[in-house]
């Protein structure tokens, strides 16, 4: 299921205020907002394209540190998880061109007649 990019919804919002323990409600729209920028965050430096797994766990993880003014400190904590973020959500690499022929694992062409390039 595919995220709308510009809202959250309110069960983003309650999964996160119950997280932080959060029962009020006069800071929902600051919340939303936090939520929002970590999300558009982590999605951008992990190329994830929905709230779900790894992605939802930093996205939550990110607005928290921004909620207790400490962003300085996410990267450094959650670089590992940003990393197999990004490389989970890496494009396969074809094994072959554009014109069909074969690229073996060096990125070595072979063409058609069994020879390299």
């Amino acid at each position: 299921m595919a995220d709308d990019l510009t809202e959250i919804t309110d069960e983003q919002l309650a999964a996160f205020k119950e997280r932080m323990h959060i029962l009020h409600k006069s800071e929902d729209d600051y919340l939303k907002r936090l939520i929002k920028q970590s999300r558009d965050y982590v999605f951008g430096v992990g190329s994830a394209a929905e709230m779900t797994g790894k992605a939802e766990e930093l996205v939550y993880e990110r607005a928290r540190y921004a909620y207790n003014d400490h962003l300085e400190e996410f990267d450094t904590n959650f670089r590992p998880m940003l990393m197999n973020l990004s490389i989970d959500n890496m494009p396969d690499i074809p094994d072959t061109d554009e014109k069909g022929n074969k690229v073996d694992d060096s990125n070595t062409e072979v063409v058609s007649d069994g020879t390299s390039n």
